[in-house]
């Protein structure tokens, strides 16, 4: 069996739109960029698709951010590109198209935990989500066990790939604050 390497990288592109692919059921998977090296075919998040298939109009500049996966073998290789971002500068200038996943915030049901204070503390971070505007970018989860009994009450907070979690109690304008930068980047 041949031995193969995954390496991961971000790229940026800029070109012309020329169109969407569709699988054999219709769906947008990718979309077509024409770029000075040729024809580029770049994978659609399912969270971009509906937008992009809305806004973007085939003949314009665009520009793309996004993850490129290349697997090496011993005879070849093969680059697959996914868009995280698109941004039209002909149809909205200060506008974008961009992929963001909700945050998590996970916390601990078990009785340990919720004797602990577990259930002030999703009160008090509900209330704090709402006073920041932030309730709509953020889930709070009810989940099992942290592994951390002793520090409870447990939390963790997700952002994307990004897990950040704490080992002593959660003090609210902490996570906040930190939800603040990972929303406004």
């Amino acid at each position: 069996m041949a031995k193969q390497n995954l390496r991961l990288s971000e790229f940026e592109l800029e070109g012309k739109f020329l169109g969407f692919f569709r699988n054999k059921s219709g769906k947008l998977k990718y979309l077509r960029l024409m770029i000075t090296a040729g024809d580029v075919k770049i994978k659609l998040p399912k969270k971009l698709r509906n937008a992009a298939s809305l806004y973007l109009v085939p003949g314009e500049e665009i520009s793309i951010r996004g993850i490129s996966k290349r697997k090496i073998n011993k005879n070849h290789s093969k680059v697959k590109l996914k868009a995280k971002f698109i941004k039209s500068a002909n149809f909205f200038p200060k506008q974008h198209i961009e992929e963001h996943s909700k945050a998590k915030i996970l916390i601990c049901q078990k009785p340990r935990c919720i004797k602990s204070g577990g259930k002030d503390l999703v009160s008090k971070l509900e209330k704090t989500l709402c006073q920041q505007g932030l309730q709509d970018q953020v889930i709070i989860k009810r989940s099992g066990c942290l592994k951390r009994c002793s520090k409870a009450p447990n939390c963790v907070l997700e952002m994307s790939a990004k897990k950040s979690s704490n080992n002593q109690p959660v003090h609210p304008k902490k996570i906040i604050s930190l939800l603040e930068k990972y929303v406004s980047s």
